[in-house]
């Protein structure tokens, strides 16, 4: 019989673009709270 090998774990390739993207959007969430403008109409999570 043959020893299980651990599954194969696959490195998602937008994974730094979304890092990026997500990073600005939370950036603008934050001044905006921090300064009050401009106004933000929904934030989906924090």
């Amino acid at each position: 019989m043959s020893a299980k090998q651990p599954p194969l774990v696959r490195k998602i390739k937008a994974t730094q673009a979304m890092h990026g993207v997500m990073g600005a959007y939370f950036g603008e969430l934050f001044e905006a709270a921090r300064t009050g403008s401009p106004k933000i109409a929904w934030c989906t999570s924090v």
